[in-house]
């Protein structure tokens, strides 16, 4: 896919890449780096979402990764996000990325943001289906 990511379906394929990358790295036991793509996928999930409202996701700074307040700025309620799932997105930290692999365990987050994507995933599509707010399906 060339040019800028726009559509629900745009965010919807990078984070599918991206997933398809995470698992690739999780198999080959480098499970930081899968970690850190997964919830990467996860954000791209959110930001399909956050069009889905109608909106222009943020791409760039520290509001660009913060899934939390991605998923207020599609609409979704802190009750809308099973707590342990919460609780995981809310200590996310895009620092990870620094950190060296062998460190410590991953399961429990890659688990999570597994988890996460997997709902998110079935609201975007859901979402593409049937846009609102005046967003638009693009070919």
């Amino acid at each position: 896919m060339a040019g800028q990511v726009s559509s629900i379906g745009d965010w919807q394929h990078v984070s599918a890449d991206r997933s398809r990358d995470a698992a690739a790295l999780w198999a080959a036991d480098r499970t930081l780096a899968a970690t850190y793509l997964k919830w990467y996928a996860v954000e791209c999930l959110a930001k399909a979402l956050v069009v889905a409202a109608g909106h222009k996701p943020p791409t760039s700074g520290q509001s660009g990764h913060d899934i939390a307040a991605l998923l207020d700025l599609a609409g979704l309620r802190r009750s809308d996000i099973a707590a342990e799932l919460r609780d995981h997105y809310e200590r996310r930290s895009v620092a990870m990325r620094y950190e060296l692999e062998g460190g410590r365990s991953y399961d429990g987050e890659y688990q999570a943001a597994t988890e996460l994507a997997k709902r998110l995933e079935l609201r975007a599509r859901r979402a593409d289906r049937h846009p609102r707010h005046g967003s638009r399906k693009r070919g």
